[in-house]
C-alpha cells in the first residue's frame, strides 16, 4: 500500500466523533452495521453512539423467531429494502414480543416450571432496545400462566407507562399498569369488577388513556385518571376488518370491506366529540399502513398511499380453528389500485409481528 493510501485510510479512521455520529444518523441499521465493521476506531465510536429518533427508514419492520422460542436469535426484515439481519441476544431466549414503539420492545419471558418445588416461576416482563442494549426491568407478571396483551406510552422517546391487559376465554379482563422502577403492578377495574370484554384486537396507550378494539370491532377507551371507560361502536351492517393504530399522537382507524368490490375508509378519533371523523384520501396521502389482525398496527410517512398486510397462510384446521404456518405480505397501492405479494429474503413465519424499530 502506498504512503498516500495509508495517509487517506488514517484520515478516515480519525474522523472526529461528531461528524461520524451525524453520518450514522442518516444510515439505516444495515449500513450502520457495515460502518461499525470498517475498523476498530469506528466500531468503538458505534458502541458509544447515542440512539437518535430514527435508526432506519422510519418504517415498521418484521420481527420473528429465527429458530424457536428457546433460542435468542430473532430475524428483522426490512420489506422496503428486502433485506434482513439477525440479532442473537440472551434476553430473547424464551421471550415473546408484546409491543414495540420508537425502538423499544416490550417482552414477556416465559419461565419454566420448577418440578422440584412444584410451583411456577413468575414470568418476567422487561423493555429492551435491541440496538443500544438498554434494558428497563418491570415487575414480574401478576397472573402467571394467563395470556397478556401489552403496550406502553413514551415520553421524549423513552418508555413511560406500561399497560397490560390480562384476558381469559370468558372475556373477563383486568388492566395492570406500571412505570419503570415500580415494584408492583397497579390494577384498574370498572366499578370494582374486571372489565367485561368479549375479545381483544389491538391495544394502544397514550398518556393516561388506553384504547383497544374488541372482537365486535368497537373501540373501548379507559381513562386511568378519571377511572372511566367508554365504548365507541364500530361499523354496522358492514362485512370486513377494522384496525386501529397510533399516528402522530392520534388514533386512526382503517376499515377494509371484504365484499365483492374491495373498499376502504379512514377515520380519526375525536376525543372531544367522542366520535370518528372521516378522513378523505387527500388527508392520507404520503402514508404507509402496516396491518395485522390481533397484533400491533402502525402508520408511517411514505410516498403515495400503501397498505401492507400480514396475510396468514393456513395449513389445516385444529379443534375447529385454522392453523397458521406463516404469512404472506400483501401490499396494496391505494393510489393506482395495484396489489402484489412481496418477495422477501426469507419466509415469514407464524411468529412474525410488525415492530417499530425507531
Amino acid at each position: 500500500m502506498s504512503s498516500s493510501n495509508k495517509h487517506a485510510e488514517s484520515d478516515w479512521a480519525s474522523l472526529p466523533l461528531l461528524p461520524l455520529w451525524m453520518i450514522k444518523d442518516k444510515l439505516d441499521i444495515f449500513d450502520n452495521l457495515s460502518l461499525a465493521s470498517v475498523c476498530s476506531d469506528w466500531n468503538s465510536v458505534s458502541s458509544t453512539y447515542p440512539k437518535r429518533q430514527s435508526i432506519g427508514d422510519g418504517m415498521p419492520w418484521i420481527m420473528q423467531m429465527n429458530k424457536s422460542i428457546d433460542s435468542g436469535a430473532r430475524d428483522f426484515v426490512n420489506i422496503s429494502r428486502k433485506k434482513k439481519f439477525t440479532l442473537d441476544l440472551p434476553e430473547f431466549v424464551n421471550s415473546l414480543l408484546l409491543y414495540s414503539k420508537q425502538g423499544w420492545l416490550l417482552m414477556l419471558r416465559k419461565n419454566i416450571w420448577k418440578e422440584r418445588n412444584s410451583f411456577q416461576v413468575p414470568d418476567s416482563l422487561f423493555l429492551i432496545n435491541p440496538f443500544t442494549r438498554a434494558i428497563i426491568k418491570l415487575p414480574d407478571d401478576v397472573y402467571a400462566s394467563k395470556k397478556y396483551y401489552g403496550s406502553f406510552s413514551t415520553k421524549n422517546g423513552t418508555p413511560d407507562r406500561v399497560v397490560l391487559l390480562n384476558g381469559c376465554l370468558s372475556g373477563e379482563m383486568t388492566l395492570c399498569v406500571a412505570f419503570p422502577g415500580d415494584l408492583t403492578w397497579t390494577k384498574y377495574s370498572y366499578t370494582g369488577q374486571p372489565m367485561q370484554i368479549d375479545g381483544r384486537c389491538g391495544l394502544i396507550t397514550i398518556e393516561e388513556k388506553v384504547y383497544y378494539l374488541n372482537l365486535k370491532e368497537n373501540m373501548v377507551i379507559y381513562d386511568m385518571g378519571t377511572k372511566e371507560w367508554k365504548e365507541l361502536p364500530g361499523p354496522s351492517n358492514e362485512i370486513g376488518y377494522t384496525y386501529i393504530m397510533e399516528y402522530e399522537e392520534k388514533i386512526i382507524k382503517v376499515f377494509f370491506s371484504t365484499r365483492e368490490h374491495l373498499s376502504h375508509s379512514f377515520c380519526s378519533y375525536n376525543d372531544t366529540e367522542f366520535s370518528w371523523e372521516r378522513i378523505n384520501i387527500d388527508g392520507t396521502k404520503d402514508t404507509s399502513l402496516y396491518l395485522s389482525r390481533k397484533t400491533s398496527c402502525f402508520a408511517a410517512k411514505d410516498k403515495g398511499l400503501k397498505v401492507n398486510q400480514l396475510v396468514p397462510i393456513y395449513r389445516g384446521v385444529r379443534r375447529c380453528f385454522p392453523v397458521t404456518c406463516g404469512f404472506n405480505i400483501v401490499s396494496h397501492d391505494l393510489m393506482d389500485g395495484g396489489t402484489q405479494t412481496l418477495e422477501l429474503p426469507l419466509p415469514i413465519c407464524s411468529s412474525a409481528k410488525w415492530v417499530d424499530i425507531g
